[in-house]
């Protein structure tokens, strides 16, 4: 049977997530647009509120979000961009940090 799977990486100010920290990614969002800058979230468990001091991010570092398919081809950027919030959620399934941001482009949609 053939097994297909693909795999997010995501690298923060030009580094991959740390080991500690990729296995509480749950979930990657990218949002493509023609006429709108792209945007990206990235979602990840935190019941310590230790994922921010882990990674060493802020607002205006850099991410890349890539995609890896299983059979090793070149993996497939999906977005380069900054972040632009770092958010923190609580509800009754937990606590959680939530990263956004957008590519270069949105810098052009600041009104001044």
């Amino acid at each position: 049977m053939t097994s297909i799977t693909s795999t997010c990486l995501v690298e923060l100010d030009g580094k991959p997530l740390p080991a500690e920290t990729a296995p509480l990614l749950i979930a990657a969002y990218v949002d493509d647009s023609q006429q709108l800058p792209d945007a990206f979230v990235l979602r990840f468990r935190d019941p310590n509120r230790q994922v921010l001091g882990q990674l060493g991010v802020q607002v205006g570092s850099s991410a890349k979000i890539s995609v890896q398919v299983a059979d090793g081809a070149q993996p497939a950027v999906l977005i380069q961009g900054e972040i632009t919030a770092l958010e923190a959620e609580f509800d009754q399934g937990g606590t959680f940090t939530v990263i956004r941001g957008y590519d270069q482009l949105h810098r052009f949609f600041r009104g001044r």
